[in-house]
């Protein structure tokens, strides 16, 4: 029945509801909603201790968080008018890679598709790129992965990540998904930024290629780079 819900927003309901009953009914209510946000805490802070290894300790943790992108802020066309044209807009979802190092954020376009092969298409390519590109390779590996069962919380993905331990690409595999309604995290804002620039320049994108060069302009200009770290420092 409560599949998908926000369990924060539920404890909310019912303490909106419960405004004339007994101050134990609410007290109760209010003990499991900061039980549920303790959880949430604990859950995140695993997240931001990973996240840390990964930069202090590149040999031994290896974190990256994978989520998409809204497919409206992506698809061509993309303007700041209302299409009139009667062109209907390319699907296009940009799917983000945020790599706890030196790598920084990487970008994908898909075009169309959904599913569990998306998400782990997206991770082998990251890995093979990363596998030449870096001196050391670490021994974990920790993957934060939105909370949807569509792309991410399925056999396909669980199969690849037991093949990456199989295979002896990493000793060990953690994924982890924070709560429903408290998954936004650090990629966002990487999201945030690009929407921002897109709709500050004001130019229409017609293209997937112009897409793409409105993002690589985006993350290489000093002016929108300052700005991300403002954020990230939020």
């Amino acid at each position: 029945k409560f599949k998908g819900w926000d369990v924060g927003m539920l404890f909310k309901g019912l303490l909106a509801k419960t405004k004339h009953e007994r101050v134990e009914i609410r007290a109760h209510i209010k003990s499991l909603r900061h039980k549920h946000l303790e959880l949430v805490y604990r859950e995140r802070m695993e997240y931001y201790i990973d996240r840390k290894l990964s930069w202090q300790q590149p040999d031994h943790t290896l974190c990256i968080i994978i989520d998409f992108m809204t497919e409206t802020s992506t698809s061509p066309v993309l303007t700041k008018r209302e299409n009139h044209i009667g062109i209907s807009p390319l699907k296009t979802a940009m799917c983000g890679v945020l790599i706890h190092g030196p790598e920084g954020f990487w970008a994908y376009t898909v075009n169309g598709l959904k599913g569990g092969h998306i998400t782990c298409e997206v991770l082998h390519r990251t890995l093979l790129k990363l596998a030449k590109i870096r001196k050391v390779w670490p021994r974990n590996f920790v993957l934060q992965l939105d909370n949807t069962s569509g792309d991410n919380k399925n056999h396909t993905v669980k199969a690849y990540l037991s093949w990456l331990t199989a295979t002896g690409v990493f000793e060990k595999v953690t994924e982890r998904f924070l709560p429903v309604g408290h998954t936004h995290e650090d990629i966002d804002a990487y999201f945030g930024i690009l929407r921002r620039h897109i709709w500050t320049k004001g130019e229409t994108i017609w293209t997937i290629d112009q897409l793409h060069e409105v993002v690589h302009e985006c993350f290489h200009s000093p002016r929108w780079q300052q700005k991300l770290k403002e954020n990230l420092a939020e």
